[in-house]
């Protein structure tokens, strides 16, 4: 029964090959029918159903590989991809980000950069979303506080305002038992109103200046909490001068420049063994890891979704 499996599973890759994915379901699930207990029948079967863009059975099919192995890369890649597909991010990331682990413990090349471009989507996808609530929070409590600035520049205003009237009311009352020159204490009091709407026109302009000052501020304030809902550029130091892309699994050579691992080691076997930049000799036993730009690049990822978008 296992020999028939196998027999069956190897068609069913063959028509894969030919994209004969409906014959490639057809096969793979006569294999799972006849040994149920195989995870990899079931991840070939999910990776046919994903051509065909089904992810609810790519889904169905992975969860049932990884109740047989936990902790299988592919069904956990291929698992995460479907969670993305189905808008179900954060569930998703959290397969692709196990997926990735696995993949580089067991160094399967293949599954790192298969999982890696999903992971970048997926991760880009959830900054997005993450950013547009968080544009449209921040819209909402500027709006706030610039109508609460308005309002109170508006009442000081209004107050100001009552006293520059009040002071134009003011009767001035002449003692007609003291020797006073009337003429004298009308100048007097033309003089005390003029000097009094100087100063009231001097608090106004205080008023509004201050009123200017704080809503400069406080678009300074709300500028500055809006820089990570912006894309920006990502440091040279942590690209890769062959892919140009951030760092992933970043190497130093004994030259001292760092690269992508996978774009370095493709370059050592197709075009030769010397350094990209430097030109002097190089082989692939000479480079080492850089987990100080690795972190960096992780920590600038974490703070900087947006750079996903450029993987």
């Amino acid at each position: 029964m296992t020999k028939q499996a196998e027999e069956l599973k190897e068609f069913g890759n063959t028509c894969f090959r030919k994209k004969r994915f409906t014959a490639a379901i057809d096969a793979y699930t006569e294999a799972i029918t006849l040994f149920p207990n195989n995870a990899i029948y079931w991840t070939n079967r999910a990776l046919c159903h994903m051509k065909q863009n089904d992810w609810r059975r790519v889904e169905a099919d992975c969860r049932k590989a990884l109740e047989l192995e936990k902790d299988c890369t592919k069904a956990l890649s291929l698992l995460g991809l479907a969670m993305v597909e189905s808008k179900q991010l954060s569930e998703g990331i959290k397969y692709l980000e196990k997926a990735m682990e696995r993949s580089k413990a067991e160094k399967l090349e293949k599954y790192i950069a298969f999982t890696w471009d999903v992971l970048a989507k997926a991760k880009y996808e959830e900054w997005e979303h993450g950013a547009a609530l968080r544009q449209n929070k921040q819209q909402e409590l500027r709006t706030i506080c610039e109508r609460a600035l308005k309002v109170e520049y508006e009442e000081a205003v209004k107050r100001l305002e009552s006293t520059i009237e009040k002071s134009r009311d003011h009767v001035i009352v002449i003692d007609d038992d003291r020797a006073y020159d009337v003429s004298a204490r009308r100048a007097e009091a033309r003089d005390y109103q003029q000097r009094s709407r100087t100063r009231k026109r001097e608090e106004y302009l205080s008023l509004n200046d201050i009123y200017k000052d704080r809503c400069c501020t406080l678009s300074e304030v709300f500028d500055k909490a809006s820089e990570h809902n912006r894309p920006a550029e990502i440091p040279d130091y942590l690209t890769c001068k062959i892919t140009m892309e951030i760092f992933k699994d970043p190497v130093i050579t004994p030259g001292g420049i760092t690269y992508e691992k996978s774009a370095l080691l493709e370059h050592l076997q197709k075009v030769g063994e010397f350094d990209p930049v430097t030109r002097e000799p190089l082989r692939a036993d000479q480079i080492i890891p850089n987990f100080g730009i690795k972190a960096a690049a992780s920590a600038f990822l974490k703070n900087n979704g947006w750079a996903y978008k450029h993987q």
